[in-house]
This record gives structure tokens, C-alpha cells and sequence, in this order.
């Protein structure tokens, strides 16, 4: 990790600090970012720890997984490079370990156990309480953030519109350094403005991207934008545009104008 980010990984320490599950312990002495865990056999939990990291999309520049053995305690150590992650994401990846700890812990003849193992088997009794705890949803805030991520490392003359498959869903298999794994509900992109929308707001892009055009054809023809007379809220006058033959109908969701350079949003402006 270059020193010069050392100040901003500090930062974001309580992206791990403040999501530790039972028995996992930050590394204050580290100057990089560290969890210990204390497990019994951790050359192997280990592995299979490291495994299930990389399947889910985490590579080692995001999370390096080290067995560690000092005396007769044994442990692993993670090791985050915390410019990957959002606070969710580092929550989600803590919770990760967790599981695949648990499972691998359940599955496992040794009859040693360690503070996190017997932390999990208190759990068996409820497993609807396990299954709510590793929940670790993918959220449209994580999905903006990784889309910008993505944009800032795009060579010139190459947009984010790349991410946008035909029916404006977003391909996740471009973001997957930038996100613990692929979510599990859709998301889609408009490629006018770059909005990202929930799965119930699949239809919202294509017609968005209409008004989009309509709205700029119009601005490069009169010169002002086409707004309905008097509206603080500067919705997009929609039968301004069908006069103008620019739009085959009026759309049935209000579009507003913001003031960034004429892009075009669905979310009403705060009076």
C-alpha cells in the first residue's frame, strides 16, 4: 500500500470498527488496515476464507488473507485496502468471512473450538436469526459509487454508457472490482443522463433518455428550454415538445430540468 495513502485509509477505519462481527478484533498496531479473527486449523480456514473472497468478486489488492500462528494460537489476518470500499461493502465483506467461517466451522469434524466458532454454534438454534444476520443486499447507493469508480478509471473518449446493455440494464460483470459481488436484484442506467434506477424503475430510463434528445433538439432549435410558462419546478413541458414534433406523445411522468446543463431528472426538485 503506498504511504501516501496512509492518512485516508485511517479515515475509513470505522468502515471495519464499527461492523466487527462477534470475535473478529481490529489491529490497532497495523498501519494498514487489519482484522484478526482467531480460528482453530487457520491455514486451511484460511484458504477457504481467501476462496470465497476472490469467487465473490474481492481480489487481493481489495482484501489479502494471511494464517497466522503465534505460539499455540493460531488466526487469520485480513488485510484491507480501504479506497475499494464503501462503509456497506466493508460491512458486507466482514460479514462474508463471518458466514463462510461458520459454515466451514459446522461442517468441520475438529472439536476445538474458538471464540468464534462457539459464537455461531450459540446461534444454531435460530437459524432465521443467522439467515437475517448475513443478509448483505447490495444497495443503489453502492452501485452509484461503483459507476463513478468505474467512469474515473475509463480511458479518454470512452463513456460509462459501455456498462448499459440494450434493455438499459447494467452489465455488473465490468463492476465487480468495485463491488463485493453481483447484486442480486437488477439495475439499470439511463445513457443520456447516467441516472441509476432500481429494478420497479425499469421503465423509467428509456423514456427519460426520449425526453432527453426531445429536450436538447429543442434547446439547439429555439435556444431556451421547453418549460411550462410560470413552473418553479421547471417541468419539461411535454406537449410543448409533441408540437414540436420532437416527441410522439406526452410523457405520463413529469420530467424536471436541473440546472446542470440542461440534464433532464423524474425527481421533483425540493420547493
Amino acid at each position: 500500500m503506498l504511504s501516501n495513502e496512509a492518512n485516508l485509509q485511517r479515515e475509513y477505519t470505522y468502515f471495519l470498527k464499527d461492523h466487527l462481527p462477534e470475535g473478529f478484533i481490529y489491529d490497532e498496531n497495523r498501519e494498514i488496515p487489519t482484522v484478526i479473527v482467531p480460528v482453530g486449523n487457520s491455514a486451511e480456514i484460511a484458504k477457504v476464507v481467501e476462496a470465497e473472497l476472490r469467487l465473490q468478486g474481492y481480489s487481493e489488492a481489495m482484501v489479502a488473507v494471511e494464517p497466522i500462528i503465534i505460539n499455540d494460537r493460531e488466526e487469520i489476518h485480513l488485510s484491507f485496502d480501504l479506497l475499494y470500499f464503501t462503509e456497506l461493502q466493508a460491512k458486507s465483506c466482514l460479514l462474508l468471512v463471518a458466514r463462510t467461517i461458520y459454515t466451514f466451522g459446522s461442517g468441520s469434524d475438529t472439536k476445538e473450538e474458538t471464540s468464534i466458532f462457539s459464537f455461531f454454534k450459540s446461534k444454531k438454534k435460530s437459524p432465521k436469526h443467522d439467515v437475517d444476520k448475513f443478509k448483505d443486499d447490495i444497495t443503489k447507493e453502492d452501485v452509484i459509487k461503483a459507476v463513478r469508480k468505474f467512469s474515473d478509471n475509463l480511458p479518454d473518449g470512452t463513456y460509462r454508457t459501455i456498462l448499459v446493455n440494450e434493455d438499459y440494464s447494467i452489465d455488473f460483470s465490468q463492476l465487480l472490482r468495485y463491488l463485493p459481488r453481483k447484486p442480486t436484484q437488477k439495475f439499470f442506467m439511463s445513457k443520456e443522463t447516467y441516472e441509476i434506477f432500481e429494478e420497479h424503475e425499469a421503465h423509467i430510463p428509456p423514456l427519460m433518455d426520449k425526453v432527453q434528445k426531445a429536450v436538447d433538439a429543442y434547446v439547439r432549435e429555439k435556444k431556451e428550454y421547453p418549460l411550462l410558462p410560470y413552473d418553479h419546478l421547471r417541468r419539461v413541458n411535454g406537449y410543448l415538445l409533441v408540437q414540436e414534433h420532437l416527441l410522439e406523445e406526452v410523457p405520463q411522468i413529469d420530467f424536471y430540468i436541473t440546472n446542470y446543463d440542461g440534464l433532464v431528472t423524474h425527481v421533483k426538485p425540493k420547493k
